[in-house]
């Protein structure tokens, strides 16, 4: 055993002084030696030369050069290139911005890059239903946007900041919430839900502190018509302001977002929640009796006011939702941090404050029939005499192309008429029907009258999604518009369908005349504002370009009196892919 043993050492040092050589030989190798070396070795080692000429070629190293390139004779800023024989290779952060178009790696494989010329995809379209899907709404949800500030605790609609940052209700905006969830109602399976809290008492342990005139009892709620929760901590101690109230300690882990509470406040109360995110950061949520929809953030809690509630109100919050919007609340918008990348995993505590009632606890992976059914009811309840929503912010298009504070938009009617027809349909409640009967109203009444009504030339009728002097045109709010018209002519029984439907054909002629005044021979027009204010073109944005597209295929699945709308529809997706209409 010990000669083997010494042969091996033997062999073992022999090998170790050879590497050591070669390395020491290897390093003592000028620069281009050593170059030349490893060029060999990786030559003799994938045998590439040999592979190479057999096919008859013979590999030379590329001989980049750079070299500046004058871009329209010097009128545009010059870049840098490189020259590789005839070939010359311009930086794509130049051809991007230069010529509009988009690419990058790709995610799987960076060695491909894959170069788009425009960016998004229309989805799939099929037959249009007026009691179905809204077109591509089961994929928005209008609440995420930026240009969303919160959604309201008192009526729980979206409060929008796009134009004013105080904030604002947008009926457009509303009617876009009730749809996408409505939509999203149709197409996706029910709600699961986790029951927390019933009411009783009895299905979680609730504590207080040693203070007397602190209570939590079950009563019975004849309004309800079962037992509830009463808190009662308004004497409690000295200072309101730090008494907790009763409180109950979870501590389970929840995937749900969506929480329900059913409350009736006899006197200003709070309900509170301590939950924690995957971002690992717990927060508390202040669910406060204030008329005020407000939001605040404090360095303990963020605050939502949800109203008095001295009748029965169905509280139905996302709290990952209100999180961010409070967390981001005056703070430019992170894609980092974009909200679908949050999620709930912990409810930690919930605690109970002032005087009130609490029936039940309920989280819920989705909320859409609360959601949808705010939505509606809101535009019920803040219809005008006129039969429309004003918009009590002045728009600015351009200098010399506004509309001020007051103003009905054509789309935003035309919206809320097919949010109003589903909510009709899926309830038969005939509140929804009636408010969008009157919703027509605004369709007869010229622009410069207060209506939605433009004359193109002067004989045209045209609706429009902004009322201004002089007229915009923009043609993804009038399309909007024709299929609320469209909604309401087909769930509305004869004659009461008679106003929608003879605006809605007069809706299609328009259309039919003015469609191709949009088609820029690459891309679409945005509005015709260069025919009102004989101006360069608004080129529509990529996704506004897809809109377009979106509305004419679904509009030729109900609407076959041409071929107008699908050969339109056709043309312009192939605009997409770079086709370019042909010069003369």
């Amino acid at each position: 055993m010990l000669p083997r043993r010494r042969k091996r050492i033997a062999l073992f040092v022999l090998a170790a002084a050879a590497l050591a050589l070669c390395l020491t030989l290897y390093h003592n190798l000028d620069g281009d030696k050593r170059i030349s070396s490893r060029l060999l070795l990786s030559r003799r080692t994938l045998n590439l030369d040999k592979e190479l000429k057999k096919d008859g070629y013979s590999p030379e190293r590329p001989q980049l050069k750079r070299l500046t390139v004058v871009v329209n004779d010097g009128h545009n800023a010059n870049v840098t290139g490189l020259k590789n024989g005839s070939d010359v290779y311009i930086p794509f952060d130049f051809v991007r911005r230069y010529f509009d178009v988009y690419g990058g790696s790709d995610i799987k494989n960076t060695s491909v890059f894959r170069f788009r010329h425009a960016y998004g995809e229309r989805p799939l379209i099929t037959k249009y239903n007026e009691t179905g899907v809204y077109m591509e709404f089961s994929h928005i949800c209008v609440e995420n946007r930026d240009r969303v500030k919160y959604v309201t605790g008192t009526e729980n609609v979206p409060l929008s900041n796009q134009w004013s940052k105080k904030g604002y209700v947008y009926p457009t905006q509303v009617a876009q919430y009730c749809l996408s969830h409505y939509s999203r109602l149709m197409s996706e399976d029910p709600a699961h839900v986790l029951l927390v809290e019933n009411g009783s008492g009895q299905r979680n342990k609730w504590m207080m502190s040693n203070d007397e005139q602190m209570s939590l009892r079950t009563v019975r709620s004849k309004e309800v018509g079962s037992y509830v929760l009463e808190f009662n901590t308004l004497n409690a101690g000295e200072d309101r302001e730090q008494v907790d109230g009763v409180s109950c300690h979870f501590d389970r882990r929840v995937k749900f977002p969506m929480f329900v509470f059913p409350v009736k406040f006899f006197a200003p109360s709070n309900v509170s929640f301590r939950v924690q995110l995957n971002t690992g950061k717990e927060y508390v949520l202040v669910y406060s009796s204030s008329d005020s929809h407000f939001l605040c953030r404090t360095d303990e809690a963020i605050y939502y006011g949800i109203g008095q509630c001295r009748d029965w109100f169905t509280a139905a919050r996302n709290v990952v939702l209100d999180v961010y919007k409070g967390v981001m609340l005056g703070r430019k918008p992170v894609k980092s941090r974009d909200v679908r990348e949050w999620r709930i995993v912990r409810l930690i505590s919930m605690s109970l404050s002032g005087h009130g009632q609490l029936d039940s606890l309920r989280l819920l992976d989705k909320g859409h029939e609360y959601q949808m059914r705010a939505g509606a009811d809101w535009l019920v309840n803040n219809q005008d005499d006129t039969g429309g929503w004003p918009v009590n912010i002045k728009r600015i298009i351009v200098p010399g192309m506004s509309v001020p504070a007051g103003w009905y938009s054509a789309m935003g009617q035309g919206q809320a008429i097919s949010c109003l027809c589903r909510m009709y349909s899926h309830t038969q409640d005939r509140k929804y029907l009636e408010t969008a009967l009157k919703a027509t109203r605004p369709f007869d009444m010229l622009a410069q009258d207060g209506g939605v009504q433009a004359l193109f030339a002067g004989t045209i009728p045209w609706y429009e999604e902004y009322p201004t002097q002089p007229s915009s045109y923009v043609l993804n709010g009038f399309m909007y518009s024709l299929f609320g018209l469209y909604d309401l002519s087909r769930i509305a029984a004869p004659p009461a369908n008679s106003n929608a439907t003879r605006l809605y054909q007069q809706g299609l002629t328009s259309l039919n005349k003015l469609l191709l005044l949009y088609d820029l021979g690459g891309r679409t027009a945005y509005d015709l504002r260069h025919f009102s204010l004989h101006s360069e073109p608004r080129v529509a944005r990529w996704d506004y370009h897809i809109v377009h597209i979106i509305e004419l295929f679904t509009l030729g699945t109900i609407d076959h009196s041409t071929l107008l709308w699908n050969s339109t529809a056709e043309r312009w997706e192939k605009y997409m892919r770079g086709y370019r209409a042909p010069h003369n």
